[in-house]
């Protein structure tokens, strides 16, 4: 009797030990960004360009992204950003690899809320530009954050996730 309640002791000891060394691997796994590869941006911005899948838009600078989005390049790490060459056009691309996670969470919303702000500015008098807002796509995975919205948002949305995701 003695016998069989010692082992059932020591199963519970490791069972318990276990459970602690998983729970401590899942908590550091949980911590860290998803293993994504380090796409280069700039080349995913040249092959999309190349494939006019950007047409509608001009690369964007530091000004653009702040009156956008109230973001600045050194909030963001490495930044990509095509904005509409019309006022009336809603085409932007934004591509963002981030160094931290809480950068990502600020460029997510940041997105989240360009979005909004178009999908507003539509609402009423701009039918096209708001059926164009509504298939908007944000999309986050490992250091990445990006934000399609306009005529090619989807197709531009499944290049840049093939290209992350590989």
């Amino acid at each position: 009797m003695k016998e069989n309640r010692k082992n059932k002791i020591a199963f519970l000891a490791g069972m318990t030990a276990l459970l602690a060394v998983l729970s401590v691997f899942i908590a550091l796994r949980l911590r860290q960004p998803s293993a994504v590869p380090d796409a280069d941006l700039d080349a995913l911005a040249a092959s999309l360009e190349a494939e006019e899948l950007t047409e509608r838009t001009v690369r964007a600078g530091e000004a653009e992204l702040k009156r956008n989005f109230g973001l600045l390049p050194s909030d963001c790490g490495e930044v990509v950003y095509y904005t509409a060459t019309d006022f009336m056009d809603v085409d932007e691309l934004l591509l963002v690899r981030f160094s931290e996670a809480a950068q990502a969470d600020t460029v997510q919303k940041a997105a989240q809320a360009r979005k909004e702000e178009l999908l507003n500015r539509f609402r009423s008098y701009g039918t096209d530009q708001y059926g164009l807002m509504q298939e908007a796509r944000i999309y986050r995975n490992g250091s990445y954050v990006v934000y399609a919205a306009g005529h090619h948002a989807e197709e531009l949305m499944n290049r840049v996730k093939a290209v992350i995701e590989r």
